[in-house]
């Protein structure tokens, strides 16, 4: 029973570490309206923040000029998710509270999206 409970324990702590660490490598941090959001044939697509980050900065891989952009897939469920609330956040003006993902998989030259709000 000991045994059990220190293994539960071990893995609890595992996983939060490696929640910590997650969030220690998103990089750029974004509390803008959304100026405009692009999607292209393949399915990929990005957002151009109408500020620059508010915090942090962006991945290595990303190139001059694009900042204050973060990409996303819409061929996956949470990059459909993503264009959904920026492209509602545009329509409405509103504020997206985003966070980047500190890699650039998707363009090779812009930040990934690693989570975000509509506020």
């Amino acid at each position: 029973m000991r045994s059990m409970r220190i293994a539960m324990l071990l893995t609890l702590f595992t996983l939060l570490l490696g929640a910590r660490a997650a969030r220690a490598q998103s990089t750029v941090i974004f509390s803008s309206t959304v100026q405009s959001v692009r999607v292209d044939f393949s399915g990929y697509g990005y957002v151009t923040f109408a500020s620059a980050p508010a915090g942090n900065s962006s991945a290595p891989c990303v190139a001059s000029g694009y900042g204050h952009v973060l990409a996303f897939d819409t061929n996956t469920s949470g990059g459909k998710a993503v264009y959904a609330l920026v492209l509602a956040a545009k329509l409405s003006s509103g504020t997206v509270y985003a966070v980047g993902s500190g890699s650039c998989p998707i363009y090779g030259i812009v930040e990934s999206w690693l989570w975000g709000e509509a506020r």
